[in-house]
């Protein structure tokens, strides 16, 4: 795992077209690292932001954040709020936020959570950006998700017995 002192301020894109966000789950430590894949379309200049569902286990676990650039010449990081839990609507029954989101990094975010469900649920939440590229400067606003699914999936530990 990356420490702090290895972590950018800001990262500028190699080449990595068309990679897919990807998701780990470190149980030993209880640790889930999620990339956040930016990328910006070469004709539009649209940004795009992805990343996987994060499923949650039972117990406390650390989630981090890293961004991940994918197109040359964009520059992103983590923006205000950075990582956001969503304020519509409440945490499921049995999940407790142990420590708020914070960032470790602009390019890195943090989340400790614990999850002693027993029911499936999930947890909306929503990713800010600041990205330049070509010499302007650009936000994308405040718990807007700029993807389809920003969820976290809480699971019943599945060694548990029903009910």
């Amino acid at each position: 795992m990356s420490t702090i002192a290895e972590q950018a301020t800001t990262q500028l894109a190699s080449s990595i077209p068309n990679r897919a966000s990807t998701i780990s789950h470190d149980l030993a430590n209880k640790v889930i690292t999620v990339e956040v894949m930016v990328a910006q379309a070469p004709d539009s200049g649209t940004i795009t932001i992805s990343a996987p569902p994060v499923a949650l286990p039972s117990g406390i676990w650390t989630v981090y954040w890293d961004l991940v650039v994918t197109t040359p010449g964009l520059v992103a990081q983590f923006g205000s709020p950075g990582i956001a839990l969503s304020t519509k609507s409440p945490l499921p029954a049995k999940v407790t936020v142990v420590n708020s989101p914070a960032a470790v990094s602009s390019q890195r975010w943090a989340l400790q959570l614990g999850n002693e469900v027993s029911d499936v649920n999930t947890l909306d939440y929503g990713i800010g950006i600041d990205w330049s590229s070509a010499g302007a400067t650009h936000t994308i606003p405040a718990l807007v998700p700029a993807f389809e699914d920003p969820t976290i999936v809480v699971v019943k530990d599945p060694k548990d017995p029903p009910g």
